[in-house]
């Protein structure tokens, strides 16, 4: 009997992440052969405990394993008729056993409860002290007490010994601090987490810190610095970008439009230019709309967006402020240059649009210049011949220019 149950501990010992069903009924019956008076049984009744609870823990695990676990557990600690409770650094590294089974079965208070007293007396096993840190810190935080979350972080922060356990509660703390409403200490606790032992960079840290940093009331130079230092360690040019989008879906339109400044400076782009042109109208900034109006000027269908959506989001975007613009010179006519460029502007990137003729329709009624309106009509005459533009359509350019003439 000895020897059996011997080298079923020693099974379990060896591989006891994997014991299976066919252990476990070992183990059961060999647990009902033995009386409980029998030296050996205590410790049976433990072995047994383990093998429930590594089989709970793994991916499907059965609440009824983890009940039966807690009991033997407790059995243990509590003492019975058979078994002696046990004390000491076995006891607190058994409780903290029963509070994770607790925890899987939704007994959350009781868990916590549990956690404190592992906490109060692992002082001689810092491990499993930080551990039962971050299990309470997290209580605390699902309970939405960030007050008593916070110092249970920072302990298990003061205990971490790798890169990867201390990415995790700086990664845990920051969440705590970004749902405390405490940005700036959140975007510097994630700053802590951003990168893991072999120097290459967390993505999913780095897409939290686009979103936290999206969040703040920022003009986005300090972003914008930090990206930038990101960029040179990682050489993923692609970051900036992520930076304006994720300020402009937070609605920092302010803070997305000086990024997004800096980063046409670096590599103008047609699809950026459309985009801080109507975003800078919208700030009624029309020094920045008259300057990003002349750069679209100078472009040609050439410098259309190769990707669709945003070739589509570029014909858009003018289209619309062209309307824009409009409305705005019929109330006052100094706006009215910036409506005959951008309509000679959407002209030339969009020769064949749809909207050509009511472009130029809009074109002719701004413009007040008899002889620039005749010089213009030269050069559409020829163009929307070689556009192969109806016959009907040549004669009204035709005689709109006679008629100036």
């Amino acid at each position: 009997m000895k020897s059996l149950f011997l080298t079923l501990c020693l099974l379990i010992s060896f591989n006891a992440l994997k014991a299976d069903e066919y252990l476990l009924k070992e183990m059961i019956a060999l647990k009902e052969s033995i009386r409980k008076t029998d030296p050996e049984y205590p410790e049976l009744v433990r072995r047994l405990a383990d093998v429930y609870f590594d089989l709970s823990i793994q991916e499907g695990g059965s609440d009824d394993y983890r009940q039966k676990a807690l009991g033997y557990y407790n059995e243990h600690i509590n003492g019975s008729q058979y078994i002696k409770p046990i004390e000491g650094e076995k006891r607190i590294n058994m409780l903290f056993q029963t509070a994770r089974l607790n925890e899987k079965l939704g007994h959350l208070k009781k868990a916590a409860s549990i956690y404190h007293e592992v906490f109060d007396n692992s002082a001689f096993d810092q491990n499993l002290k930080r551990q039962t840190a971050l299990h309470l810190a997290e209580y605390y935080e699902n309970e939405a007490i960030y007050t008593k979350a916070l110092p249970f972080y920072n302990k298990s922060i003061e205990l971490c010994t790798s890169v990867a356990v201390c990415n995790y509660a700086h990664y845990r703390k920051a969440w705590l601090l970004y749902k405390d409403v405490k940005l700036d200490e959140a975007i510097a606790e994630l700053k802590l987490s951003l990168w893991h032992a072999d120097g290459s960079i967390r993505d999913k840290v780095l897409n939290d810190y686009f979103l936290f940093s999206s969040q703040r009331v920022t003009e986005g130079d300090d972003e914008l610095a930090f990206v930038k230092e990101l960029i040179q360690k990682t050489g993923d040019k692609t970051l900036i970008r992520k930076l304006v989008e994720n300020f402009y879906s937070a609605g920092n339109r302010i803070a997305g439009s000086n990024v997004l400044e800096y980063m046409n400076a670096q590599k103008p782009d047609l699809y950026y230019e459309l985009r801080l042109l109507e975003e800078f109208y919208g700030f009624r900034n029309f020094e920045k709309v008259e300057k990003y109006l002349r750069a679209i000027s100078k472009r040609s269908t050439a410098d259309l967006p190769k990707d669709k959506e945003e070739a589509k989001i570029s014909k858009t975007t003018i289209r619309r402020f062209i309307v824009q613009i409009d409305a705005e010179a019929e109330r006052d006519k100094q706006y009215n240059p910036m409506l005959l460029t951008s309509i000679k502007t959407y002209l030339n990137l969009y020769p064949y649009d749809e909207l050509r003729e009511k472009m130029q329709q809009g074109w002719l009624k701004a413009q007040t210049d008899q002889s620039k309106k005749l010089s213009q009509l030269s050069v559409w005459i020829k163009e929307d011949i070689a556009l192969n533009k109806s016959n009907e359509w040549i004669k009204k350019l035709r005689t709109t220019r006679l008629s100036l003439a």
